[in-house]
């Protein structure tokens, strides 16, 4: 029983930080030009 407790536990805490880390954590998506440079839309695009 003790380890069905801490288990759970620690599947919501793991949950909590799962939702904590997306809010935090800047999404994007890196585009790279065709020599595998990483480029940056704001300065390509005025």
């Amino acid at each position: 029983m003790t380890f069905a407790i801490i288990f759970v536990l620690v599947f919501v805490a793991l949950g909590i930080l799962a939702l904590y880390l997306s809010r935090t954590i800047e999404h994007g998506e890196a585009r790279f030009d065709t020599r595998n440079r990483l480029n940056d839309d704001e300065e390509s695009n005025p």
